[in-house]
């Protein structure tokens, strides 16, 4: 038996027209036989328990069946997280469409589980169809309910939803242990999918090569020359840090840290790790302060460091803060990067809101690339 029941991604089934069920064969035993199995796939990804997703429609082309037939969850919530009951729907159609659009997250049991995208549909839609039994169905559906419906009838009529995100939308890359980050908004993920990745994966083409692209766009490489840099010191490690760093940050913007430092270069705030004792699973320092023109003049209480010259790995933080700065160390410390330990630091921009702008850069100093 098959490891999977879902039709590969490349499967040329995916991007056919299916067939229209003849309205006489609804209740025949062909027709309800594949209905019970369709409830059956989708029963075995419905659990909450241990799924971090969870299937709210499917569509016949997906096991491999080119019938006009799906499943539609028409009570979960847009969270996912209560579900309803699974409907069938026979010989579905759309024939109303709202004029609102509205964008949501997506993902496919019929696309590599990695890949999601930012999806415009409509925010409202007028369906009809057959039910199981062979009744006539027609009925106006909003919100999460509409856009799953559309999803579904994509599927028959051989389109996926990278296909209606585009070369110019929202196709992001997420790895499964950055999932309930990404879901947390969507909006803010910038490792974005490579238009080609999807194209030789709905071709039934290799696309590890792309894979590769996308893990190397998790960081970029910056040159960055000697710089100066006054702050407040904290000795740590990363055992203690979860325990310390909160009360001296606390104290820095109590004390206005900030408006001390004199010469300073800019409005950014910096968290700088250095003088480490080893690797990161030893001491270091962290020091949160700012760049400076010069280090004639450093206040008491403060410390002032020179960043040397380097080349740097910089890895944009995605997703809410501060979940996502501590998913981009993640990143850091599973990476193959030759760093030198030297100096490390954080980019806070002056324009740098935790609601609103809580993207941060991390800058990793490493050896030398030509």
């Amino acid at each position: 038996m098959p490891s999977s029941p879902f039709t590969l991604p490349g499967d040329p089934l995916l991007q056919r027209d299916a067939l229209e069920v003849p309205v006489a064969d609804i209740l025949s035993h062909e027709i309800q036989s594949i209905i019970d199995q369709m409830l059956i796939v989708a029963s075995g990804e419905r659990d909450h328990s241990f799924q971090k997703r969870v299937m709210v429609g499917l569509a016949a082309p997906q096991i491999g069946i080119q019938k006009r037939i799906i499943l539609v969850d028409v009570g979960v919530d847009s969270n996912r997280n209560e579900l309803g009951s699974l409907e069938a729907y026979i010989n579905p159609e759309i024939i109303w469409y709202s004029d609102e659009i509205v964008e949501g997250r997506e993902g496919c049991y019929s696309v590599d589980s990695r890949v999601m995208g930012i999806v415009p549909r409509s925010k409202s839609i007028t369906m009809c169809a057959f039910d199981r039994n062979g009744l006539p169905v027609t009925a106006e559906l909003s919100d999460f309910t509409a856009r799953i419906f559309q999803h579904e009838v994509d599927h028959l009529n051989g389109i996926r939803f990278p296909d209606r995100v585009g070369p110019q939308g929202c196709l992001h890359w997420v790895e499964s242990d950055a999932y309930e980050l990404y879901k947390k908004n969507p909006l803010l993920w910038n490792q974005k999918c490579p238009w080609e990745l999807w194209k030789a994966m709905k071709q039934g083409e290799s696309y590890s090569s792309f894979i590769q692209d996308v893990k190397r766009m998790l960081y970029t490489i910056e040159e960055r020359g000697e710089r100066y840099f006054i702050g407040l010191e904290l000795r740590t490690n990363n055992q203690e840090c979860s325990a310390t760093m909160p009360a001296h940050k606390e104290r820095f913007f109590q004390e206005n840290i900030l408006e001390k430092i004199p010469h300073k270069v800019g409005s950014d705030l910096l968290a700088l790790y250095t003088d480490y004792e080893g690797d990161y699973t030893q001491a270091y320092s962290w020091i949160l302060g700012a760049e400076v023109s010069s280090l004639d003049e450093v206040p008491e209480g403060l410390v002032g460091k020179v960043i040397p010259a380097s080349q740097y790995a910089v890895f944009p933080t995605q997703g809410a803060f501060p979940e996502g700065l501590i998913a981009a160390w993640q990143e850091v410390w599973k990476s193959d990067l030759s760093r030198l330990y030297s100096s490390d630091f954080e980019l806070y921009p002056d324009h740098f809101d935790p609601q609103v702008n809580p993207e941060v850069k991390v800058y990793i100093a490493i050896e030398q690339k030509s």
